[in-house]
């Protein structure tokens, strides 16, 4: 009986002993970055305007970055075209023949994660950034007007408490009591 298990693990360490010799021949990742850029027909119109259009959202994402209204719907729709790639990735897959001089779409979406996603989640940390900063700057707007507001009320009370010791001050002469002294609130 332990004839047969003995040529089966010796089977699997054959195959493990395989794998490993072909994980440490497989290429880096500078490679695999120039076979997909080599892979890829830079010339097709689809994708020129692809990589404008990338563009072209994140140049409105800088001019616009003082509006967080535009940001947030900015957001939004850069979101949603993320988090539906997989949809659109697989529905570009069976009718790329309409756009597209070859099959880009594998089932991986590597190509739309990198073409598509990737740009559009560095436009969606432009917006995150923008609106850190926005979110920065009225709070220090809003800081300075509380502390603005803290030193009036304060001037006001200092000015009322003065008034009030002079008036005190004033009645105790008249009055005879008291040291004639007016002191001063502190």
């Amino acid at each position: 009986m332990q004839v047969p298990f003995d040529s089966i693990k010796q089977q699997v360490w054959d195959e493990i002993r395989q794998a490993l010799r072909m994980s440490n021949q497989t290429e880096s990742f500078w490679d695999n970055l120039q076979a997909f850029a080599h892979a890829v027909d830079w010339q097709e119109r689809w994708i020129s305007g692809l990589l404008a259009a990338h563009v072209l959202v994140f140049l409105s994402v800088v001019l616009f970055r003082r509006n967080t209204t535009f940001l947030g719907v900015m957001f939004c729709v850069l979101g949603a075209a993320v988090y539906f790639g997989e949809r659109v990735n697989a529905l570009a897959g069976q009718h790329w023949q309409a756009f597209a001089g070859q099959d880009y779409f594998d089932s991986h979406g590597i190509f739309y994660s990198v073409l598509v996603s990737l740009p559009t989640v560095i436009n969606l940390f432009a917006v995150l950034i923008f609106y850190l900063m926005e979110v920065t700057s009225l709070m220090v707007v809003v800081k300075r007007k509380e502390l603005l507001r803290k030193a009036k009320a304060r001037a006001k009370a200092e000015a009322a408490g003065v008034s009030q010791q002079v008036d005190r001050g004033v009645t105790a002469q008249l009055t005879g009591a008291g040291d004639g002294s007016i002191k001063k609130q502190q």
